[in-house]
């Protein structure tokens, strides 16, 4: 009888594992779309990329390993026509920006433990820019996001809580903190759990969604007069990692056999897109073919196909167009994703 019990627990067992759902079970609609290459010289496309985004008609595209940080194309006549804000340590020189986004028509940034925000992406922005210091129970942030002209949301190594967000007023001071980490199999701290649970924001019209960098997991929050509320929230597949943190320095390593997850979100006025990754971080495949669409309750729309594999996706909300940052024969180009 007792191996009865057992043996009927391990099917029990084999079977919740092997129907474990997946997000692409969420989707009932599939779309293949066509991508158009947009004649921007791969000459003048910064590489190594870390983020994309659309502010008006215009590209920006943030770089690493390169003399200045940002770099900003005409989407309309494929130029590039600025490149903003020097690397370096001297005056209105940056070490490094952790984050970048649109704000209205200009950039906010966070950066050197301060809010860059400048008021256009037009000619000569870099002299009109505003700096903030961040206050000091902030400073362990990692990416610092806008929701509106009042709020922002950040994530990172707070000092004074275990929670994963924190709401900032419009001095970046902490209005609350809040939400919790997802649970893992093993007992860490919260700076270890910032730092296994690394993810991207990204904002909409009176919202927000979080995405694990590793993993895949989907968080998506509502902002109403200094309110924040979670109203969906999808667990996948928690991230397995482990601690590398020393007294000095914090890290984890994360194993090999997670899956890639969300490599790039974008959103429209009433629409998150996400590229997704489903290999496995060992084998080292940072692009994909697969664009899953919520609404901004995070309730599923639709699956996008591409007849192509990207690494970056970003929406220009002035031109209404969707669109992707790719390769071909090791040279990057930039597309129009026809919807």
């Amino acid at each position: 009888m007792k191996l009865y019990i057992i043996l009927s627990a391990f099917v029990f067992l084999f079977e919740w594992f092997s129907s474990k759902p997946s997000i692409d079970e969420l989707f009932t609609e599939t779309i293949h779309l066509k991508t158009n290459r947009i004649e921007i010289k791969s000459d003048d496309i910064a590489l190594p990329i870390v983020r994309v985004f659309a502010v008006d008609k215009y590209l920006v595209l943030q770089a690493i390993f390169h003399k200045k940080h940002l770099y900003v194309y005409d989407l309309e006549t494929a130029e590039l026509v600025n490149e903003l804000y020097f690397v370096g340590r001297g005056h209105n020189e940056m070490t490094r920006m952790s984050s970048a986004y649109p704000y209205k028509n200009g950039l906010f940034m966070y950066a050197d433990k301060s809010i860059i925000i400048n008021d256009s992406i037009y000619d000569r922005c870099e002299p009109f820019s505003t700096k903030t210091k961040m206050p000091d129970n902030v400073k362990g942030s990692m990416i610092i996001a806008p929701i509106n002209d009042d709020a922002s949301v950040a994530i990172g190594i707070f000092p004074d809580t275990d929670k994963q967000f924190a709401l900032l007023n419009d001095k970046f001071e902490v209005v609350n903190y809040f939400d919790e980490y997802p649970e893992t199999s093993g007992t860490f701290t919260s700076s270890d759990l910032a730092m296994g649970f690394q993810g991207r924001i990204t904002t909409s019209k009176n919202g927000f969604v979080y995405t694990s960098n590793v993993g895949n997991i989907m968080k998506f929050f509502k902002y109403n007069k200094s309110d924040v509320s979670k109203i969906k929230e999808y667990l996948f597949e928690i991230p397995k990692f482990t601690s590398v943190s020393t007294k000095t320095v914090t890290g984890v390593a994360q194993d090999r056999s997670n899956v890639v997850g969300s490599i790039s979100v974008t959103a429209s006025d009433n629409e998150y897109f996400m590229l997704f990754n489903d290999k496995l971080l060992g084998d080292k495949q940072r692009k994909s073919n697969t664009i899953y669409c919520f609404n901004l309750d995070g309730s599923p729309n639709k699956k996008i196909t591409l007849d192509r594999e990207v690494e970056h996706i970003f929406y220009s909300k002035k031109l209404k167009k969707l669109y992707a940052v790719g390769s071909e024969d090791d040279l990057p180009y930039i597309y129009e994703i026809v919807l």
